[in-house]
This record gives structure tokens, sequence and C-alpha cells, in this order.
């Protein structure tokens, strides 16, 4: 398996909150480093919005089929997160 050239991306993502709506998942920042890349996902919350940073590195290289498998977990895990739902809810008064 090869990967020729290195794939970086960074986002920045807002998400404004309704009035009387609020989040109802607790955020936790993650960090994935392997031989194959690393992935970040930060995120600040306040009152009416939430704020979401993600980095994604994809190292360029030359791999063995028998590390194939340990490639798909670290695309499956940066996929799992990067895809997590978060409900948003009326807030309880």
């Amino acid at each position: 398996m090869q990967i020729n050239y290195p794939i970086y991306k960074i986002d920045t993502l807002e998400y404004k909150l309704p009035v009387g709506y609020a989040v109802s998942n607790s955020f936790n920042n993650q960090t994935i480093n392997s031989v194959f890349g690393t992935y970040s996902i930060e995120f600040q919350h306040n009152e009416n919005a939430v704020e979401v940073m993600k980095s994604f590195h994809l190292n360029a290289g030359r791999y063995s089929l028998e590390q194939y498998g340990d490639f798909y977990n670290f695309i499956k895990k940066v996929s799992d997160i990067d895809y997590n739902n978060y409900i948003v809810t009326l807030k309880e008064e």
C-alpha cells in the first residue's frame, strides 16, 4: 500500500444554538496518533454556541499489506469520532 502525498486538513466549525436549546452530550477532546498520521478534535462550548476544531494529517509512505488492518482501524477511528452524533435538546427549566 502506498500513499504518494501527505494529506493535511484543518477545519473550524461554529454551531449556533437557538435560544432555549442546549447540547445534551458532553464533548471530549480527542487525539489519535499513529504511524499513518494524526487526528485531533477539540470543542469549545458556551451557552449559545459550540466551536469544533479538527485537524487531520495522513502521512505519505509505503506500507506493507500486513499493516493494512492497522491503517483501516486508524481511518475507522477517525471516522467514528468525526461523525459522532451530538443531540440538541430543549433546555430544562
